[in-house]
């Protein structure tokens, strides 16, 4: 009687490792949400021209684009900031401009004004 008592001792012991072998390797790290965020999403530059700075948090890699082809708007990025540079609008109407910032995963959409 002894010998099968130490055979099921040794069998829930071996159980017993291998759940606690396995266990972890079925509960990896929950991977991060992707997070995107924008100092501000809408801004005003006046009729002279002139430049916009907006901070940008991201936990990925991240690119900005004007949603048209606006010409009087360009982009500089660096990781942490997004410029806006706008040039004097001789139009004789007031424009907008919107500018997609996204990463792989998540996406915002800042507004440009200038009037006339």
């Amino acid at each position: 009687m002894k010998a099968s008592r130490l055979k099921n001792k040794g069998f829930c012991l071996l159980v017993a490792i291998i759940a606690l072998l396995i266990v972890p390797a079925g509960c990896s790290d929950e991977e991060e949400t992707p997070t995107l965020a924008l100092s501000d999403t809408s801004f005003y530059i006046a009729t002279s021209g002139g430049t916009a700075v907006i901070a940008v948090t991201a936990s990925e890699p991240w690119g900005a684009v004007p949603d048209d082809d606006e010409t009087w708007c360009s982009l500089t990025l660096s990781d942490t900031r997004l410029t806006v540079i706008c040039t004097a609008n001789k139009t004789g109407s007031s424009r907008t401009a919107r500018i997609k910032v996204s990463t792989a995963h998540k996406s915002k959409t800042l507004s440009v004004s200038q009037s006339k």
